[in-house]
Protein backbone atom coordinates (compact mmCIF):
# COMPACT_ATOMS: atom_id res chain seq x y z
CA UNK A 1 0.00 0.00 0.00
CA UNK A 2 0.81 3.53 -0.89
CA UNK A 3 0.94 5.41 2.22
CA UNK A 4 2.93 7.80 4.27
CA UNK A 5 5.88 5.51 6.10
CA UNK A 6 4.80 6.67 9.26
CA UNK A 7 1.06 5.25 8.63
CA UNK A 8 1.78 1.82 7.57
CA UNK A 9 1.77 0.04 10.71
CA UNK A 10 -2.24 1.67 11.30
CA UNK A 11 -3.01 0.13 8.10
CA UNK A 12 -2.22 -3.62 8.90
CA UNK A 13 -6.28 -5.16 8.75
CA UNK A 14 -6.18 -5.62 5.25
CA UNK A 15 -8.96 -8.95 4.78
CA UNK A 16 -8.68 -10.48 1.43
CA UNK A 17 -11.49 -12.14 1.71
CA UNK A 18 -13.62 -9.35 1.63
CA UNK A 19 -11.46 -6.42 0.71
CA UNK A 20 -10.89 -5.33 -3.37
CA UNK A 21 -8.36 -4.42 -5.77
CA UNK A 22 -9.07 -2.12 -8.68
CA UNK A 23 -6.46 -2.55 -11.31
CA UNK A 24 -6.01 0.11 -14.36
CA UNK A 25 -4.61 -0.01 -17.34
CA UNK A 26 -0.46 0.69 -16.41
CA UNK A 27 -0.20 -1.61 -13.54
CA UNK A 28 -1.96 1.29 -11.50
CA UNK A 29 -4.41 -0.50 -8.78
CA UNK A 30 -6.27 0.48 -5.83
CA UNK A 31 -7.03 -1.05 -2.67
CA UNK A 32 -10.80 -1.10 -1.47
CA UNK A 33 -11.44 -2.07 2.38
CA UNK A 34 -14.83 -1.36 4.16
CA UNK A 35 -14.65 1.28 6.51
CA UNK A 36 -18.35 2.50 7.45
CA UNK A 37 -21.93 0.67 6.38
CA UNK A 38 -21.70 3.95 3.64
CA UNK A 39 -18.13 4.43 3.01
CA UNK A 40 -15.12 2.16 1.39
CA UNK A 41 -11.71 3.21 2.27
CA UNK A 42 -9.97 3.36 -1.01
CA UNK A 43 -5.71 3.40 -0.49
CA UNK A 44 -3.14 3.60 -4.13
CA UNK A 45 -0.94 0.29 -4.45
CA UNK A 46 2.52 0.72 -5.03
CA UNK A 47 2.83 -0.04 -8.94
CA UNK A 48 4.35 -2.91 -9.24
CA UNK A 49 7.58 -1.37 -11.79
CA UNK A 50 8.47 0.86 -9.18
CA UNK A 51 10.95 -0.04 -6.69
CA UNK A 52 9.78 1.77 -3.03
CA UNK A 53 13.38 3.15 -2.84
CA UNK A 54 11.56 6.11 -5.07
CA UNK A 55 8.00 5.69 -3.67
CA UNK A 56 9.28 6.65 -0.64
CA UNK A 57 10.85 9.89 -1.80
CA UNK A 58 7.80 11.05 -3.20
CA UNK A 59 4.89 12.26 -1.69
CA UNK A 60 2.27 9.16 -1.02
CA UNK A 61 -1.06 9.95 -2.81
CA UNK A 62 -3.91 9.99 -0.20
CA UNK A 63 -6.31 7.27 1.06
CA UNK A 64 -9.93 8.84 1.05
CA UNK A 65 -13.39 7.49 2.14
CA UNK A 66 -16.04 7.03 -0.59
CA UNK A 67 -19.51 6.64 -0.54
CA UNK A 68 -20.97 3.01 -1.84
CA UNK A 69 -22.78 4.57 -4.71
CA UNK A 70 -20.77 4.25 -7.80
CA UNK A 71 -21.71 7.81 -9.41
CA UNK A 72 -20.76 9.35 -6.76
CA UNK A 73 -17.39 6.97 -5.47
CA UNK A 74 -16.16 7.08 -9.39
CA UNK A 75 -15.90 11.28 -8.76
CA UNK A 76 -14.36 11.43 -5.83
CA UNK A 77 -11.78 9.41 -7.72
CA UNK A 78 -11.63 11.10 -10.74
CA UNK A 79 -11.45 14.12 -8.58
CA UNK A 80 -9.42 13.91 -5.19
CA UNK A 81 -7.08 10.55 -5.74
CA UNK A 82 -6.09 9.60 -9.25
CA UNK A 83 -4.64 13.00 -9.77
CA UNK A 84 -2.50 12.79 -6.89
CA UNK A 85 -1.15 8.93 -7.66
CA UNK A 86 -0.60 10.05 -11.21
CA UNK A 87 1.75 12.58 -10.63
CA UNK A 88 3.27 10.39 -7.16
CA UNK A 89 3.55 7.34 -9.66
CA UNK A 90 5.41 9.86 -12.67
CA UNK A 91 7.88 11.25 -10.11
CA UNK A 92 8.65 7.72 -8.77
CA UNK A 93 8.99 6.32 -12.32
CA UNK A 94 10.95 9.52 -13.31
CA UNK A 95 13.50 9.37 -10.68
CA UNK A 96 13.75 5.32 -11.13
CA UNK A 97 14.77 6.00 -14.58
CA UNK A 98 17.10 8.54 -14.22
CA UNK A 99 18.96 6.57 -11.27
CA UNK A 100 19.11 3.74 -13.73
CA UNK A 101 20.56 5.96 -16.50
CA UNK A 102 23.02 6.73 -14.44
CA UNK A 103 24.43 3.38 -12.37
CA UNK A 104 27.45 4.88 -10.90
CA UNK A 105 25.26 6.66 -8.44
CA UNK A 106 23.93 4.93 -5.88
CA UNK A 107 20.16 5.34 -5.47
CA UNK A 108 19.74 4.90 -1.72
CA UNK A 109 17.54 7.97 -0.03
CA UNK A 110 19.57 10.55 1.81
CA UNK A 111 19.96 9.47 5.89
CA UNK A 112 16.20 10.92 7.78
CA UNK A 113 17.13 14.61 8.36
CA UNK A 114 19.20 15.56 6.40
CA UNK A 115 18.86 16.78 3.02
CA UNK A 116 20.38 14.99 0.11
CA UNK A 117 22.81 17.26 -0.76
CA UNK A 118 23.89 17.62 3.07
CA UNK A 119 24.67 13.33 2.86
CA UNK A 120 26.07 13.77 -0.11
CA UNK A 121 28.90 16.16 1.14
CA UNK A 122 29.61 15.02 4.37
CA UNK A 123 31.82 12.37 3.55
CA UNK A 124 34.19 14.93 1.33
CA UNK A 125 33.97 17.45 3.86
CA UNK A 126 35.01 15.19 6.64
CA UNK A 127 37.97 13.73 4.17
CA UNK A 128 39.45 17.64 4.26
CA UNK A 129 39.29 18.08 7.58
CA UNK A 130 41.65 15.04 8.19
CA UNK A 131 43.76 16.11 5.26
Amino acid sequence: MWTPYDARPSLARFNPVTDAVLAGPSGQALYLLPHRTDRVLVCPLVPGSLHEDFTDRVLAPPCIAVPTVPARAAWRLRERLLPHYIHASNEALRAQQAARARPDVPHQPAAPGLPAAAALLAPAAQHRRRA
